[in-house]
């Protein structure tokens, strides 16, 4: 990575963590921790529109796949599948259709690293809602959808966890990072 960009992630990831404005139509989660050395960890995750121009979309006609340029209408009376970059299982879709929101940004600031999570571990998960705990608790209209960070002392791992989906199809996320900036992720279906 060229200086000048992770000079410009710097800033853009230390002024953004004060920031909390929705004027844009992006839903935010911005949380600190400390961890057993006492260091410092943001956690920010951004979510807006999904942008059918930035993904690969295929259609699926007899045996082959078929690129198309935007998403089309869906006809549930016809048996054929969609793809988005190359995958059919994208959570937070439901199966029905396209989705309507993905993660814009998802970055960790662990003392002085900082850790851009990289697209692969967040293509399939669409529909994250970043409601805090506190938030699902106090609103009952969320319905227990919450994203939360623990740092967890035993592992000295930052386990972040957010729920998301649409409709009857809910799934959970949980991404496991390093302060070396390794990520593992990882999610389950809570309802069909």
């Amino acid at each position: 990575m060229n200086r000048f960009f992770a000079l410009l992630i710097c800033i853009s990831s230390l002024s953004a963590f004060a920031a909390d404005s929705h004027d844009d139509g992006t839903w935010e989660f911005v949380t600190t921790l400390k961890s057993t050395a006492d260091e410092a960890i943001s956690v920010r995750i951004v979510t807006g529109p999904w942008e059918p121009s930035e993904h690969k979309l295929e259609k699926r006609e007899g045996d082959v796949w078929k690129v198309i340029t935007e998403p089309e209408d869906l006809d549930y009376s016809k048996p054929f599948a969609y793809r988005i970059d190359g995958r059919e299982s994208t959570l937070g879709a439901d199966g029905f259709g396209w989705p309507e929101r993905e993660v814009k940004l998802f970055v960790v600031k662990w003392g002085d690293r900082i850790i851009n999570v990289p697209r692969k571990h967040l293509r399939d998960y669409y529909g994250l809602l970043l409601y805090t705990v506190e938030e699902t608790q106090k609103d009952g209209s969320k319905g227990g959808c919450w994203t939360k960070a623990d740092f967890d002392p035993k592992s000295r791992e930052l386990v972040i966890v957010a729920n998301g989906g649409g409709g009857a199809g809910w799934y959970r996320a949980t991404w496991t990072i390093k302060q070396d900036g390794t990520i593992e992720d990882s999610a389950e279906s809570l309802a069909e």
